[in-house]
């Protein structure tokens, strides 16, 4: 029998002998029934029973902690006057711990995650929250997810999910949110915020499938792309919107007072821009359906091409740099320097700014 067969089988031998000591452990500890799991498979050993309930007056609290270690918190929104709190977990957890003052009230998880077969038990934590709740609410887990199907309307909103996801799936109403995530997505379908806001997923996603408005807006993602809607700061607050391998796409973003856009490895779309920065590639293509530029603002590919329609155009200078592309502009008139790779157009007096376009090794079309 040759090496690679033999290596094949040892590698399915050894999963398969872990698989059989990870249910034994479980089922001698009392983590999990064996009879149950082999009736009902996998559904069985991730379920768990109700451990604690705790309800607690919400009159006078302006802010609510929720941490957990391996637990899922879903945030479930009530018609009451109580904050009721109740943990599902297997029948031998720690249960929660709760302190309240007048103004706070705090829960704690200390249980340490617990192995179940090939993978993790993931007990989850039920937060019954009124409608009328205004205060702060502050929810962090290890390793599970942070979840709320309905909409809030809270004041200051941090959540962090260390290796789990975040989603909201009828938005966020608050005076600022912080949402950061581990090694998961971040899902929320609308964003209102009274001051700034923050998203930042390591190794996941971020999408925000409605309005965004805000005094000041951050998205980072390390390895995922960035999806939003439309985005409008006010005043003077910014735009952030960053990804190292992924890409960027945006139906409308308007930031009159700046925004940084770059993606590592990825391209970036937008649909319409207003507003005034820098926008970067390093190894994909930029596009912008409508460009409405209101001062200096740069865009940059490595290895890409750049497309823009320009919106709303007066008094504004042009300069472009292609590396090994090409320039198309029908409908405005360029002058090149010597090597044909640098072009220069005013528009008006010019008195707006500078749109510079440059690219390494892709083209350049204006239209």
């Amino acid at each position: 029998m040759k090496r690679p067969v033999i290596l094949t089988f040892a590698i399915i031998f050894s999963i398969a002998a872990i698989a059989v000591l990870c249910v034994l452990v479980a089922s001698l500890s009392g983590r999990m029934d064996m009879m149950g799991f082999l009736s009902k498979g996998f559904s069985n050993a991730t379920s768990g029973e109700l451990i604690k309930e705790e309800s607690f007056d919400a009159a006078g609290l302006t802010n609510f902690y929720v941490k957990a270690r391996d637990q899922r918190i879903d945030f479930i929104m009530t018609d009451g006057d109580e904050i009721t709190v109740r943990q599902y977990d297997t029948k031998d957890a720690e249960p929660f711990e709760a302190q309240k003052t007048t103004d706070n009230l705090s829960i704690e998880l200390k249980a340490d995650i617990r192995l179940v077969l090939f993978g993790i038990s993931m007990p989850r934590l039920e937060i019954y929250i009124p409608r009328g709740y205004a205060g702060s609410i502050s929810a962090s887990s290890s390793s599970g997810s942070i979840v709320c199907e309905e909409a809030v309307r809270w004041a200051d909103t941090e959540l962090e999910a260390k290796s789990g996801s975040i989603r909201f799936n009828q938005g966020i109403t608050c005076d600022s949110l912080s949402a950061v995530s581990g090694s998961g997505t971040i899902k929320i379908s609308e964003i209102q915020a009274a001051g700034n806001v923050l998203l930042s997923a390591a190794s996941g996603s971020i999408r925000v499938e409605g309005d965004i408005e805000c005094t000041s807006f951050t998205a980072e993602a390390g390895s995922g792309m960035v999806a939003l809607d439309d985005v409008e700061i006010y005043g003077n607050g910014t735009a952030k919107i960053t990804t190292h391998s992924g890409g960027i796409r945006m139906n409308k973003l308007t930031s009159l007072s700046g925004f940084y856009i770059t993606a590592g490895s990825g391209s970036v779309k937008a649909e319409a821009m207003t507003g005034l920065g820098f926008v970067n590639s390093g190894s994909g293509s930029v596009s912008c359906g409508e460009l409405s530029v209101t001062g200096d603002t740069e865009i940059t590919c490595g290895s890409g091409a750049v497309r823009v329609s320009l919106d709303d155009v007066r008094n504004l200078n042009i300069e472009t740099i292609t590396g090994s592309g090409s320039l198309r502009a029908s409908d405005y008139s360029f002058m090149f320097d010597a090597s044909g790779r640098r072009g220069y157009c005013t528009i008006g007096d010019g008195s707006i700014g500078t749109l510079s376009i440059k690219t390494g090794s892709g083209s350049i079309v204006i239209d």
